[in-house]
């Protein structure tokens, strides 16, 4: 099934503003984020890939998985391991995983095609 553009755009923003907006907010002490509309076409595309992933994958471990492939293909020793740790694992508690297990379930809310969310009101 292909979902049109606009739910998966609506989504995107959606998944910026509950969860990234945020958290640059608290890594930074500005005010806010940027706005979704001061955003590179790029970087809004970064989360209109996210999106589709977190809606591809069965499971948040299968959406994990492949947010952290490139940091554990580096491998250990690496100097962005050196720098930043490795990765937590998926049933870990911490700050990314629960950051990431909320744009997970936010996409999988808006969009599951058996609720009907947005999917089912933009095809109406």
């Amino acid at each position: 099934m292909t979902i049109p553009a606009e739910p998966l755009t609506v989504v995107a923003r959606a998944m910026y503003e509950a969860t990234m907006r945020p958290f640059l907010h608290i890594q930074s002490g500005r005010p806010v984020g940027e706005p979704w509309e001061q955003l590179t076409e790029h970087h809004q595309g970064t989360y209109l890939v996210k999106v589709r992933k977190a809606l591809e994958s069965e499971t948040f471990a299968d959406y994990y998985a492949w947010l952290t492939l490139p940091e554990r293909l580096l491998g250990p020793g690496s100097a962005f391991e050196a720098e930043h740790g490795c990765p937590p694992e998926a049933d870990e508690d911490t700050e990314r995983t629960r950051g990431h297990r909320a744009e997970y379930h936010l996409v999988q809310h808006l969009l599951r095609v058996d609720d009907g969310a947005l999917l089912t009101e933009s095809a109406a």
